[in-house]
């Protein structure tokens, strides 16, 4: 190791450096584990805040990746094709100097594009776009263009466009048994803007807000980002442990609950009734918010016919937010918020500061998909297929899979969530094993708020054409033997 320390650049640059040529040159091999932070740190005689610093400078330049319980690791990423890239970050290091306000980034930072877009995606959990009704869609768009032109000249009013929140409205009383209006309902750029909107609005540093695990990655990166305490509440097969979420309200008086109690993400677990039951009386007694956030209730297994937490709620304790990107188009990126009272006024104050109200076009677009009835139609469509897929996942495990991977059965819905043996490391796995055979999905350990478990991964299955199933699972199976027999080896 060649690294000279120099009085006018330091250590921490000095180390950069060296790895940074070493990597760009191709001395080192993808997926090739660096020293630890405290051996380096130990050989150079330096703090291993510096070899940390050094570290994390190298994976912002996308050399690096670092598996947090594991250790750092030569990026999988083509060489050749970003060393020109990496090359150009020294411009910009003034900026490390300028501080932020982002606290956790982790889902957006695991959104690769480029391991999406060929393989076998099992990371996004949504339909293949061939799936959806995507001609029916398109003359519904073609309509709606034709006969108002001007559509695409107006804004939305802040709150949503008023066709549009009566069409949600009407189809969450029909198809939630809620009793709403129009007036609660408030239109957004799909869910995950409602979720930074809500945190934004309600939570600052100090506060305590609680949160089914594992969960949502994106919904974590939301409250984190506002500096709160996250109380992380284990999943049971029926929904959270419910002696534990009273103990932690009674002790630390939390502001919020979030949960989604219709097909769990990434678990697929459905919340049971008595536990519904006992999570709003809580709430109620607590002076407590609970954010339901429901993508996909409507592809839920028939036997469930629990329906919305909110349809329990009679004094405003619940916000529900309501997706429909996943139900008719993922492009669309719509979805809506349903809140009362003072609630729903400051999060239309909040709408206001972020957009001044989400696109129209896509808003009259969804009412048409609603009214029209081709939503209904459309979820109909996709839970049969998602039970034939699910049937094809099942029996490819059941074929092929080594006794120990685990999995559980979900309650519907497009996730399967499994288990490898605790020794093993689905970061790991992932990117020195699936990534260059162009197969993804989602590590577990982005599910956890808190104390992570490096040995759980979302499988999505539902991005797949039927026929990609079987190779796709079987491959995964394959991937996992070829990594199970490597760790045997080493250790």
């Amino acid at each position: 190791m060649k690294i000279t320390v120099s009085k006018g650049k330091g250590v921490q640059n000095e180390i950069v450096a060296y790895y940074r040529e070493q990597i760009l040159s191709e001395q080192f091999q993808k997926g090739e584990k660096l020293p630890t932070v405290r051996a380096l740190a130990l050989a150079l005689s330096v703090s291993p805040l510096t070899v940390t610093r050094a570290y994390k400078k190298l994976a912002d330049e996308q050399l690096v990746d670092i598996v947090q319980g594991s250790g750092t690791y030569v990026s999988m990423m083509s060489i050749s094709e970003n060393s020109s890239e990496n090359r150009r970050v020294n411009c910009y290091d003034w900026m490390l100097t300028i501080d932020d306000n982002l606290r956790r980034t982790q889902f957006a930072a695991e959104f690769s594009v480029e391991h999406l877009t060929k393989g076998y995606n099992m990371f996004t959990s949504l339909m293949h776009w061939e799936d959806y009704p995507h001609q029916q869609i398109r003359r519904v768009l073609e309509k709606i263009v034709r006969e108002n032109p001007d559509i695409l000249f107006q804004y939305s009013p802040v709150s949503g466009d008023n066709l549009t929140r009566r069409a949600v409205a009407n189809y969450l009383q029909r198809m939630g048994n809620l009793q709403i209006k129009a007036s609660d309902v408030m239109m957004t750029s799909g869910s995950q803007q409602a979720l930074n909107m809500i945190a934004r609005t309600f939570i600052k540093p100090g506060d305590t807000v609680l949160m089914e695990t594992p969960t949502f990655p994106g919904a974590i990166d939301a409250f984190q980002n506002q500096g709160c305490t996250i109380c992380a509440i284990p999943m049971e097969t029926d929904g959270i442990d419910i002696n534990l979420f009273e103990q932690i309200v009674e002790k630390h008086h939390p502001k919020m609950l979030y949960l989604t109690p219709n097909l769990n993400n990434p678990t697929g677990i459905v919340t049971s009734a008595a536990k519904r039951e006992i999570i709003l009386e809580t709430a109620r007694n607590a002076h407590m918010i609970i954010v339901e956030d429901d993508p996909w209730c409507e592809l839920m297994d028939r036997r469930h016919s629990v329906g919305l937490l909110k349809s329990y709620d009679h004094d405003g304790h619940v916000i529900l937010v309501k997706g429909f990107s996943k139900l008719v188009g993922p492009g669309f990126r719509v979805g809506a918020v349903i809140a009362q009272g003072t609630i729903y006024n400051r999060l239309v104050a909040a709408k206001a500061n972020a957009d001044l109200g989400s696109p129209l076009l896509t808003q009259r677009l969804l009412a048409e998909i609603v009214s029209t009835g081709l939503l209904e139609q459309t979820t109909e469509k996709l839970r049969t297929l998602i039970k034939e897929k699910w049937a094809l996942v099942y029996k490819t495990l059941q074929n092929d899979a080594p006794d120990y991977l685990k999995w559980q059965l979900p309650d519907g819905g497009v996730n399967l969530w499994l288990s490898l043996p605790t020794y093993l490391n689905t970061d790991i796995f992932l990117k020195s094993y699936c990534h260059p055979h162009n197969l993804t999905f989602l590590t577990g350990r982005l599910c956890y708020p808190n104390e992570p478990l490096y040995n759980q991964c979302r499988m999505s299955f539902s991005a797949l054409r039927k026929h990609e199933i079987e190779p796709a699972v079987k491959l995964f199976c394959t991937l996992l033997k070829d990594y199970h027999c490597d760790y045997s080896h080493d250790s």
